[in-house]
């Protein structure tokens, strides 16, 4: 566990055991546990995609299923919107600016 812990305070990280860490982290499909209306299969999402500057952190990434999942790549499920749940959940901070509630 205090390996676990070491890891979770790493600014840089490891795409295979950040994955496990995001996964270990959620075990659901955080914007499902929200909203609802979920589908089988879970993926780790980037909040603000590697392309536009985002990080391979755990507070960038986000376990989906795959429907939520490919909503938010088609920008139907707003960045902030899933920032917010982890804003929520678990205190990190993206520094997204819309004040509407996520529940």
């Amino acid at each position: 566990m205090q390996f676990l812990r070491r890891y979770l305070n790493k600014r840089r990280e490891d795409p295979v055991l950040l994955k496990w860490v995001v996964e270990e982290r959620d075990r659901t499909c955080l914007y499902g546990m929200v909203h609802g209306d979920c589908q089988f299969g879970l993926d780790p999402h980037h909040i603000t995609k590697r392309s536009q500057g985002g990080n391979d952190t755990k507070e960038n990434i986000i376990t989906l299923c795959r429907k939520h999942h490919d909503m938010a790549e088609e920008n139907l499920i707003k960045p902030f919107e899933l920032a917010r749940i982890l804003n929520f959940l678990y205190g990190y901070e993206m520094g997204f600016e819309d004040t509407d509630p996520i529940i």
